[in-house]
């Protein structure tokens, strides 16, 4: 049959919990997300610009909350993601540079939720 494709199944298909868990899979490392709280520097000059990284951030599945500070042009954002991802999916949806500037793992309980 022609287009038709299999679902792949596997490790990478496993519930998370909160814990880290890194599977090698051929030639590629999977790591699974952890419950972190980010702080990253943006420039944020006006309204539109506080708008533009509202609208990125209200858009990721991953991240529980945020918090963006307009006068020091920080954004601290909570949830399970790699960080690394999180800053560069909103650097290139809003079109602006990303500097991280703090990365705290958080501690979760049974059910995922911060303690």
């Amino acid at each position: 049959m022609h287009g038709a494709r299999r679902r792949r199944t596997g490790p990478q298909s496993e519930a998370m919990d909160g814990r880290k868990r890194s599977v090698t899979m051929a030639n590629a490392t999977v790591v699974e997300a952890m419950f972190y709280c980010m702080t990253m520097r943006m420039k944020i000059d006006c309204n539109g610009c506080y708008k533009k990284i509202r609208r990125a951030l209200l858009q990721m599945q991953e991240l529980d909350s945020h918090f963006i500070d307009k006068q020091q042009g920080k954004v601290c954002v909570n949830g399970q993601f790699i960080p690394q991802d999180v800053a560069i999916k909103i650097g290139k949806r809003t079109n602006r540079r990303v500097e991280i500037l703090e990365i705290k793992e958080v501690d979760v309980d049974n059910q995922g939720r911060p303690l």
